[in-house]
């Protein structure tokens, strides 16, 4: 069996209840009812013709209004590996149970291609039971493709037309997410020119060669190290309105100008301040590296580093309302599983 050359990824298929046509009802009025007449046109003008000319303003990809304060629609990119289908069901098992998936928000995982005739079949079996990877087969998975891998996923993101949604989440397949607190959140949120993330301040690149994220001076020159001054986010999650998301899938697809960078959390970050929007502020929520086997952060709406074992403690914790976290080790019997 072949590997499959080119692009494949799963069907999403369009969820109900997103893209129904809303039916128009015709009267005949009488010309005693001329003013009846005005105040409909009045109506019609502001219901219909200046959200359409609205839409057309925008540029092509951008979010489309907020319709009478509905919930905000999400589309994860969950970065993983062909090796990793026990994380990815850990993903599956736990947080995407969350109230929502499939219609208010969806995920897709971000892979790539393996010479590795058994992990492939094995990622064809997986496609075809969850319909929800997304893999680009033109290159070979790695650690320094996960730029090509997270641009991928932007730029077919805002290209698909099954799933309607207002942002883009980057994240990573060993990051529990806790989706009641961060929809809520997002909720009040802007729908347009919106950047979220755990913010790392400046970015000054690594030089040292050999160093796991060195950024070379063929990637990055001293040129424009001193030319562009701009705020990196966490590359464990982050998010884009669609609008901004537009504007990254743009300026990838422009590699003369953008080309890749091997860092892809600097490479996401630049090209956000290149498209002129600043990440917002308040994001303390938004990212917990865990430092220890031990420790976990209440009130946070994703906790990293999360091994499938601790996902499912996670998720069981979650259903049974209780604290995510357990007590700390030493003043209870209660202890993470290691």
């Amino acid at each position: 069996d072949q590997a499959p050359t080119g692009m494949w990824h799963g069907h999403f298929g369009i969820p109900h209840g997103l893209n129904q046509t809303r039916g128009m009802t015709r009267r005949r009025w009488g010309s005693t009812n001329s003013w009846r007449l005005c105040v409909l046109l009045v109506v019609l003008v502001v219901a219909v013709v200046m959200p359409v000319l609205a839409m057309y303003s925008n540029a092509a990809g951008a979010a489309p209004p907020s319709l009478n304060g509905e919930e905000p629609r999400v589309l994860f990119g969950i970065l993983s590996a062909p090796k990793y289908a026990e994380k990815r069901d850990a993903c599956r098992q736990t947080w995407f149970k969350y109230k929502g998936y499939g219609t208010q928000w969806k995920a897709v995982f971000l892979l790539a291609g393996t010479k590795d005739e058994t992990l492939m079949a094995a990622m064809r079996a997986e496609q075809e039971q969850h319909g929800d990877l997304l893999v680009n087969t033109t290159f070979e998975d790695g650690y320094y493709k996960i730029t090509q891998k997270v641009s991928y996923f932007v730029n077919w993101a805002v290209e698909q037309q099954d799933f309607e949604f207002d942002y883009v989440v980057k994240t990573d397949d060993d990051s529990f997410w806790q989706m009641d607190l961060f929809l809520a959140d997002l909720k009040a949120q802007p729908r347009t020119k919106f950047a979220w993330g755990k913010q790392k301040g400046q970015f000054k690149p690594y030089r040292t060669p050999g160093h796991k994220w060195e950024l070379p001076y063929s990637e990055w020159s001293e040129e424009q190290e001193k030319k562009h001054k701009f705020v990196y986010v966490a590359g464990a999650g982050y998010l884009f309105s669609r609008d901004v998301a537009a504007r990254v899938a743009e300026k990838v697809r422009n590699q003369a100008e953008y080309p890749f960078m091997r860092l892809e959390d600097i490479y996401h970050s630049y090209l956000v301040y290149r498209s002129g929007v600043k990440w917002a502020k308040g994001t303390w929520k938004f990212v917990n590296r865990l430092v220890t086997e031990q420790e976990c952060a209440e009130g946070f709406y994703m906790q990293h580093y999360a091994t499938p074992e601790k996902m499912q403690m996670y998720w069981s914790r979650a259903v049974n309302h209780l604290p995510l976290c357990p007590a700390v080790v030493g003043t209870s019997n209660e202890v993470f599983p290691l």
